[in-house]
């Protein structure tokens, strides 16, 4: 599996194969569209605070594919000053250490909202859930919060057939060639046909990747800051999901054409920028700490 393939939680998929496994979904969310964002300038309008103007925080994190700004090149490249796309600062994720790095950047420059691809919608919704005054928003784009959709068909098979792969992840018996074929078989796709080092280098971060289940997030309780799903209808995976997110209050959307990687569609960050907007009209927004 490449770098660029979201480790662990969905098949790559062109955008014609979107399409067709899009049909055979039967989701009752409208599937929604919105204009591309070139030529913006200031993508985020700044917030008054106190007679002085501060843009607000908006912390992006990666999912288990790319990490920092390659994870989110749409975004990166109309980015405010006051957005920050963390990078992976080990061999791979762990959601309560990425939940931690969230907060500890909230901490130091004030509240914001938090966007989480994937792997990281885990962490960044797990830092919603323990310091909800920290977080204006939550955006998840195709989140892998499968804790809070347990007993759904497609989440239950998902888990069933890679439980036995994550069981062999710290066995040395089980060379690396191997154990990128079974992790392929069990996604439902080709091994990756990459040099040793470069095999080597992937199959590591997947062999120390924490599976995107039993996590700490919390299944029973409404959640405590404006939430925004975005996925793809390409994967029932995710729809389910984003339906047991809705059960929780979130408001859900369709942004189709680009798989996994919503973020790449051409209105999302449009779409995430209203939802921004519209998450801190509701609330009173705070200078950063010592300000």
């Amino acid at each position: 599996m490449t770098g660029s393939a979201e480790a662990s939680i969905a098949h790559r998929q062109t955008p014609a194969a979107d399409t067709a496994t899009s049909s055979a979904l039967a989701c009752p969310i409208q599937v929604v569209s919105y204009p591309a964002t070139a030529g913006r300038k200031s993508p985020h309008p700044p917030v008054p605070e106190g007679g002085r103007t501060l843009s607000e925080q908006v912390v992006f994190l990666h999912g288990a594919g790319k990490a920092g700004v390659a994870a989110w090149p749409r975004q990166a490249v109309v980015a405010d000053p006051a957005w920050i796309f963390l990078d992976r600062p080990a061999v791979s994720d762990d959601p309560d250490t990425d939940c931690q790095r969230v907060l500890d950047r909230l901490r130091s420059h004030g509240p914001g909202h938090v966007v989480g691809h994937s792997f990281g919608g885990i962490a960044v919704l797990l830092a919603a859930q323990q310091e909800p005054d920290l977080v204006r928003s939550v955006t998840l784009l195709e989140p892998a919060c499968f804790d809070l959709a347990r007993g759904r068909d497609a989440v239950e098979q998902h888990i069933a057939v890679m439980q036995p792969v994550f069981a062999v992840s710290n066995d040395p018996s089980v060379p690396t060639r191997d154990f990128s074929s079974r992790f392929a078989a069990a996604m439902g796709s080709a091994p990756p046909d990459l040099p040793d080092e470069l095999l080597e280098a992937n199959v590591a971060r997947l062999r120390a990747m924490k599976p995107p289940w039993g996590s700490a997030l919390n299944p029973d309780v409404p959640l405590p800051v404006p939430t925004l799903v975005l996925t793809g209808d390409w994967n029932p995976l995710y729809e389910e999901t984003a339906l047991a997110l809705t059960d929780l209050g979130a408001a859900h959307e369709h942004l189709v054409g680009f798989g996994h990687r919503v973020q790449d569609q051409p209105g999302a960050l449009d779409r995430m920028i209203r939802h921004w907007d519209s998450s801190t009209a509701l609330t009173r927004p705070c200078a950063k700490p010592g300000a």
